[in-house]
């Protein structure tokens, strides 16, 4: 297609790793609960619910903090180490989900040759932050913006801006490519960058919010973004 492009900027989960498999997630949401000491139903209905964007915008101190405040919502006091062992059940869940797809960091290598920066939005909970640095993509990438670190989350047109800022790009000389989710691509368009939708095959055991209709480019994998860029 002959895009030119000074940065691409990713979006995570669906597009350089997989998306939440509820397989391993519904056990790991099951034993925190135990761990807890509080009803399973109850739980997932305020962590996936009522908590879901207060733990996105990283409303709280830390992931510590954002368990015991499930907890109080459902009338729930536990000792400080059940929310740590809770914790950390989930800290080795979000660990499993940060294994990239095979073609991600050979296009990060291809790209980075090419005297390309990289960058990442990630709508993620407050879990991932402390886990982030110590992922090969995390060193694969020239600039992260996590939503829970920076408290703001897309489609806000602030965290596209502040991604180019920190890349030192103008948004139209940077290409956004992503899954679709959380209306991504339209809110980078809206600030000038190009934007390409990565069209992971569906998968029932993986959790996927529902991707508004597209008619912009898209791709089948990372490795793709080679035939895009001229």
């Amino acid at each position: 297609m002959g895009l030119k492009a000074e940065a691409v900027v990713f979006d995570l989960f669906g597009t350089l790793v997989p998306s939440f498999s509820t397989n391993a997630y519904e056990p790991c949401l099951t034993a925190m609960a135990a761990d807890l000491s509080v009803p399973l139903a109850s739980f997932r209905r305020v962590w996936n619910g009522q908590l879901w964007e207060d733990r996105v915008m990283g409303r709280f101190a830390d992931a510590q903090e954002s368990i015991a405040k499930a907890c109080h919502a459902i009338d729930a006091h536990p000792a400080w180490d059940a929310v740590e062992r809770a914790l950390k059940r989930r800290l080795d869940y979000e660990r499993s989900l940060l294994t990239p797809f095979d073609d991600v960091l050979p296009t990060f290598d291809w790209l980075h040759g090419r005297g390309l920066r990289l960058g990442l939005i990630s709508n993620c909970a407050m879990e991932l932050v402390p886990l982030w640095d110590e992922t090969e993509l995390a060193r694969g990438l020239d600039v992260s913006v996590l939503s829970a670190a920076v408290h703001l989350a897309k489609p806000d047109p602030r965290i596209y801006e502040l991604a180019c800022n920190r890349l030192e790009v103008q948004p139209k000389d940077c290409l956004y490519v992503g899954d679709g989710s959380d209306d991504e691509l339209q809110g980078a368009q809206a600030v000038g960058m190009q934007a390409v939708l990565i069209a992971t095959r569906p998968d029932p055991a993986r959790r996927r919010r529902p991707v508004p209709h597209w008619d912009g480019p898209r791709i089948e994998g990372c490795a793709e973004i080679k035939t895009l860029l001229a």
